[in-house]
């Protein structure tokens, strides 16, 4: 919603600058359609790939998708993290929740995937200090709290959309 300067009676709210508003709105999009392929990812794809296909096809399907999320991770979580960057304007620097969530976000798909992904690998043929079963929960856990960020960055950028936190 566009207002022109003279209806913001002396403020300054951003809500009323369009191309912020623009990159919020598309903040909000990517972390929607980033948490729904996360979701559908853990809910869906994984569970029938193991139910369907022999354990070996599974887990290599597994890898090859884990590692499409891992990039488009790095991707997303950088996009965003720029984004916030220019809303919180030129020569200040963005402090609030959504740049640490992207951030967050960030690090679990560092340490889970990239981080661990060498391990896991010389794990499987029975190499290096921990087993694949610890290994894995690991790298789970990492995915669950990239998850639980990323689903708090799309709530709280929904959120500040809402006509009852623009004024």
């Amino acid at each position: 919603m566009y207002m022109p300067p003279a209806a913001l009676n002396g403020t300054k709210s951003w809500r009323y600058d369009t191309s912020k508003v623009f990159k919020a709105q598309l903040r909000a999009l990517i972390c929607a359609l980033w948490l729904g392929a996360l979701l559908a990812l853990a809910a869906a794809v994984m569970p029938s790939a193991f139910a369907v296909l022999e354990k070996p096809q599974a887990g290599l399907l597994a890898q090859r998708l884990f590692a499409i999320d891992a990039y488009v991770s790095l991707v997303l979580a950088a996009f965003v993290m720029q984004l916030e960057r220019k809303l919180a304007g030129p020569g200040q620097s963005p402090k609030g929740p959504k740049f640490w969530l992207a951030a967050l976000a960030l690090a679990c798909t560092v340490l889970g995937y990239f981080g661990l992904q060498d391990a896991m690998q010389a794990a499987r043929v029975g190499h290096g200090y921990w087993s694949f079963g610890a290994l894995h929960a690991a790298s789970s856990t990492m995915f669950g709290v990239k998850l639980l960020a990323v689903a708090g960055l799309a709530w709280l950028s929904v959120r500040e959309l809402q006509p009852s936190h623009l004024n």
